[in-house]
């Protein structure tokens, strides 16, 4: 399967480029729609279950990577490469930004194991499995940001970029927030009742999903401007504070301390790329004094969560007071948001 994935990915990537989303969308739900018809297919027909449900969703994948492949065959019969040698000089220097990338977001539980046993690792993991969903859906959007910030960066449309990114900002920041409230209750449905105490770190996970979305808007520039190595470099220095925090404090504070940690690195990379942003000129479109604001407040929202969800009059309060402020905020920035919506298809 995975000798084809690369060439259904190349086709998802080049029509986002051409911000045709509609094909990307169709490939997409196409391939998941016929994985799960197959799938309850081969469970009905086959007596083991889960052989079934692997099968089922395997096949249908290969097959659609084999004709993205054959496609990208016969469209694509000239190999040049100039483009080869183009990719490579960007995408090279980002493989340790990968590979520390997957050390940072790792590298707590095996600690967590380490210091503190399994039980402890299946608290964090309940969490931590939440903020990977929120973070696939916000490497959803950038997939469709980053093409059209690329557009309005060559056209030097740079009020644009301006009050977009804010836009986009305070939508995150909204959508965060809002799982923070509700933090005990997304708990109960990932793990149930048993993994309630780890409720306690969803502010402070989420929060550093935040700050990890905010970082990405610099390294869109980055890439931008082929300045790739930076950002391994970066992100390399992130992961190691990560394991020192988490060797150094674990073992005094406990397991919970490792999303603390993980916020800290998360932040250490908005700092570390927002100044090598500046050097790119990023000061023209992206005010770091707002970024900085904005992560201030989603700090500041983060304490006043943990301590409603003590209690429960305090949390209805606060939800009622951040929807009514998300309302207005949503109101005054309508006119950008529309122009995010509207734009080419």
């Amino acid at each position: 399967m995975y000798c084809f994935l690369p060439s259904f990915t190349l086709l998802q990537a080049k029509h986002r480029q051409l911000l045709k989303y509609k094909i990307v969308s169709l490939m997409a739900g196409l391939s998941t729609i016929a994985s799960v018809i197959i799938s309850i297919f081969l469970v009905v027909a086959m007596e083991d279950d889960f052989e079934a449900r692997v099968l089922g969703s395997t096949v249908t994948l290969i097959i659609f990577y084999f004709f993205t492949y054959l496609y990208n065959l016969w469209k694509g019969k000239n190999i040049n490469t100039k483009y080869w040698k183009y990719a490579l000089v960007i995408a090279v220097p980002l493989i340790p930004h990968v590979l520390a990338g997957n050390i940072l977001g790792t590298s707590d539980r095996l600690m967590i194991t380490k210091f503190c046993g399994s039980e402890s690792t299946a608290l964090y993991s309940v969490v931590y499995s939440c903020s990977l969903i929120v973070m696939v859906l916000y490497n959803s959007v950038n997939q469709a940001w980053s093409p059209w910030l690329y557009e309005q960066l060559s056209a030097r449309n740079y009020k644009l970029i301006s009050k977009s990114s804010k836009a986009y900002i305070i939508l995150s920041l909204i959508a965060v927030c809002a799982i923070m409230l509700i933090g005990p209750e997304v708990v109960w449905i990932f793990g149930g009742r048993q993994y309630a105490e780890s409720s306690k770190i969803v502010p402070c996970i989420m929060l550093g999903t935040f700050y990890w979305s905010l970082y990405t808007f610099f390294v869109n520039v980055e890439i931008y401007h082929k300045k790739t190595f930076g950002i391994s470099v970066r992100t390399i220095i992130a992961a190691l504070v990560n394991l020192l925090g988490n060797y150094l404090l674990i073992p005094i504070f406990g397991w919970e301390v490792a999303a603390y940690t993980t916020l800290g690195a998360y932040f250490l990379l908005l700092i570390l790329h927002s100044f090598a942003g500046k050097n790119l000129g990023t000061d023209s479109y992206y005010s770091r004094k707002f970024f900085f604001l904005i992560a201030g407040i989603a700090f500041v929202f983060m304490l006043i969560i943990k301590v409603a969800y003590t209690d429960i009059i305090l949390r209805l309060i606060v939800s009622i007071i951040f929807v009514s402020s998300g309302a207005v905020l949503v109101y005054k920035n309508q006119n950008v948001i529309k122009i995010w919506l509207n734009r080419k298809k």
